[in-house]
């Protein structure tokens, strides 16, 4: 996730960078239309700031706008696409679930998503503010806004919190996160553990669909987060665990 904060002032860089290549460039011209020597410092100074913002819009165009280039700028520690998370109130021994989205932002990145009961009915959406982040680990804290058809036992208050996630360590993309959050109001604290759907799955399409939601919701549920064995002393593989 430093690699996030690091690609998101490569706008700037490259905007400067080119901007100074330019005037250099035009120097001579510049000094042969200009009246004394403060003039041509002054347009030169004026062609950096004009060609650096060009460059700068038009690289973060380009840095945001093609999944492909920061797939491959970031490499082990690309974690944006859709997530389907189990949180677990050890508490009461019940588990909810979430779809989220993690999206690129020149800050870094950004955590939006949507909570489920087990039958796949909204229970809230929420968002997530990045706090810190030191790779594998990110550190957000996070407002929950309650679904008006939710009989959810919060009521209709919106929740805020703050938690600690930990991405897997691979060589490659990250495939799993787990962590905890901690409601601020009740200071109840929930484990989490979150998969990476495949974006060639054909159900990420269908949740854009209100007729094909629910269905969709359920079916990725039930493929990353099987009931557990009821069997006494057995653990799941996949431990339960929602990001809020």
């Amino acid at each position: 996730m430093d690699a996030y904060a690091r690609i998101s002032r490569l706008p700037t860089v490259v905007g400067i960078a080119l901007g100074v290549a330019l005037a250099n460039t035009l120097r001579s011209w510049i000094d042969g239309i200009a009246h004394g020597a403060g003039t041509s410092l002054l347009i030169q100074a004026g062609v950096v700031v004009l060609i650096s913002e060009l460059s700068r819009h038009l690289s973060e165009h380009y840095l945001y706008g093609i999944r492909v280039l920061r797939e491959q700028i970031l490499r082990d520690q690309y974690v944006e696409g859709t997530w389907v998370e189990c949180v677990t109130d050890h508490s009461t021994s019940t588990r909810r679930f979430g779809i989220i989205t993690i999206s690129p932002v020149p800050s870094g990145v950004l955590l939006t998503g949507e909570n489920f009961d087990s039958v796949g009915d909204s229970v809230s959406t929420f968002c997530s503010d990045i706090v810190s982040i030191t790779w594998p680990k990110l550190a957000y804290t996070y407002t929950e806004f309650e679904s008006r058809r939710s009989t959810h036992e919060i009521g209709n208050q919106d929740q805020a919190g703050r938690g600690d996630l930990l991405f897997d360590l691979i060589r490659s993309a990250p495939q799993r996160f787990t962590g905890h959050f901690e409601e601020t109001t009740h200071g109840r604290r929930y484990e989490m553990q979150a998969w990476r759907v495949n974006r060639k799955n054909n159900l990420l399409a269908d949740l854009n669909s209100p007729q094909l939601r629910r269905d969709a919701v359920c079916a990725l549920i039930a493929s990353h987060f099987p009931e557990p064995d009821p069997r006494p002393g057995d653990a799941s593989e996949s431990p339960p665990g929602v990001l809020s």
